[in-house]
């Protein structure tokens, strides 16, 4: 496979690998992990599961508005650089689903002719703070989140301005990409946290889409956590659930939207997913139903104390899939005081996979470890790591 070139590689904060061939970078990732676990006798860490396709992956982008540095030339819309001293006017990314590259290019254009102001971290002004963008990889709809720093309104002409600009922008006529929704969200606070904030306006359609994993249908909002890599969130799945059969009564610790949960549903006794995210629970609620499926449900708090519930002492497996922070001291106490008969974990830190594992060894021996690659071109590597009780 040919590498990859881009215009504003290396200093787009996007891309780390973009100068390296895909089955080099492969293999550099598979020799990370080996020698990270070095140290834990007798596991496996099988090759790297690749990307297929490596480029145009990402279904979910975030990135920033800022005022041009030349005084009175418009606003830039981009990524940070790796230096983190600007944002990059992006013209084109390899990474980005190319829908998704263009709708903001042409939501950057539309801004302009606007006069629309790109907010300025250091004086805190301008009205244009990030863009979020999803697309749907099974019914090819697009979700799109403007953040404001204030809520001043956006008019229904020039959002229908907007949307003859995205679709006369879009190359590839095949594709049918429809936007789903546009929503205004506002975010007044001194914050890089993108969509920190609840008051929200939608402009456009409606505020949620659906998307697919398999034959499971799950709904997708702008805060709602969806693998970024639709081509290998399935494969993820799969081999996620297929540690899993008959005799198993799963509790999956930070289920999200519960599309994980159900698939295992389909080859486990029981699955009971535990999710803090209020809405994200609602949301699964909502799929296990709209899925047909009875032997799963989902329970609303903090993982640490509702996996203490009497009421689920009769899960004797457990899957988790935490955030980059790893597993909390109090999920791993725990962890170990239960002594599941098996413990799948979905890491997306290989750092904190081998802190945790080296926390759970007295009561788990770690069996074996697949990394999935859902981020090319890029230092990230995801990972299912498979434990037994001892």
């Amino acid at each position: 496979m040919k590498k990859l070139n881009c215009t504003h590689f290396p200093s787009c904060s996007g891309c780390d690998l973009l100068d390296l061939e895909y089955e080099e970078e492969l293999k550099e990732k598979w020799g990370y992990m080996i020698n990270l676990f070095s140290k834990f006798q007798d596991v496996e860490v099988l090759p790297v599961l690749g990307s297929n396709p490596h480029s145009n992956y990402r279904h979910k982008l975030q990135l920033t508005f800022a005022p041009e540095q030349r005084k009175g030339s418009g606003i830039v819309l981009g990524l940070h650089t790796k230096r983190r001293d600007k944002i990059l006017n992006q013209i084109e990314c390899k990474i980005q689903d190319e829908a998704l590259s263009e709708t903001a290019w042409a939501l950057r254009d539309w801004a302009n002719d606007l006069g629309l102001t790109g907010y300025n971290h250091f004086k805190q002004r301008g009205f244009l703070r990030f863009l979020s963008l999803r697309k749907s990889y099974y019914y090819n709809t697009i979700l799109i989140g403007l953040v404001t720093r204030d809520n001043s309104r956006i008019y229904e002409n020039e959002i229908e301005d907007l949307l003859k600009k995205i679709y006369s922008s879009f190359k590839t006529k095949s594709l049918k990409e429809k936007i789903s929704g546009i929503i205004q969200a506002v975010n007044s606070e001194p914050t890089n946290m993108v969509l920190n904030t609840q008051e929200r306006y939608l402009l456009y359609g409606q505020e949620k889409m659906k998307d697919r994993i398999s034959d499971i249908e799950f709904e997708v909002g702008l805060d709602t956590f969806v693998q970024v890599n639709p081509f290998q969130t399935e494969k993820l799945y799969e081999v996620a659930s297929n540690y899993f059969n008959s005799s198993d009564s799963v509790l999956e610790l930070y289920s999200g939207i519960g599309a994980l949960s159900l698939l295992i549903s389909r080859k486990a006794r029981f699955v009971t997913g535990i999710e803090i995210n209020p809405n994200s629970v609602q949301s699964a609620k909502r799929c296990a139903e709209r899925n047909n499926r009875t032997n799963v449900k989902f329970l609303q708090g903090d993982a640490g104390n509702l996996i203490k519930l009497d009421s689920l002492s009769n899960h004797n497996s457990c899957l988790v899939d935490p955030p980059r922070s790893g597993l909390s001291y109090k999920i791993t106490r725990v962890l170990s005081e239960r002594k599941f008969n098996k413990l799948v974990y979905i890491s997306c830190n290989p750092e904190t996979l081998e802190r945790d594992a080296v926390n759970l060894r007295r009561e788990y021996k770690l069996v074996s470890i697949t990394p999935v690659d859902l981020f090319p071109h890029t230092e990230h590597i995801e990972n299912i790591a498979y434990f037994e009780s001892r």
